[in-house]
């Protein structure tokens, strides 16, 4: 499970064409001017499956993924699962 602050589908100021961003919960960094102090917070999340953010991912076979936050890094081993498709 992981926590899930957002979900944007078809972005593009995530990365370079059409994308799904995950914006992450939970976050120690604390950046001074971060645009998203809401996420430090893992608790501000929703509680999400690997399976179900993998199928929300693929459901658009034009778009790539992008893992923000908060930090991904902060739950490494389901954005691990995530990254490789299960």
């Amino acid at each position: 499970m992981l926590s899930i602050i957002d979900i944007i589908e078809d972005t593009t100021v995530d990365g370079p064409g059409f994308r799904t961003a995950i914006y992450a919960a939970g976050c120690l960094h604390r950046c001074p001017g971060c645009h998203n102090p809401s996420s430090w917070d893992i608790q501000n999340g929703k509680w999400m499956s690997v399976d179900s953010l993998l199928q929300n991912i693929l459901a658009d076979n034009f778009a790539n993924v992008t893992f923000s936050g908060g930090d991904p890094f902060f739950q490494p081993e389901g954005f691990i699962r995530l990254a490789r498709g299960h």
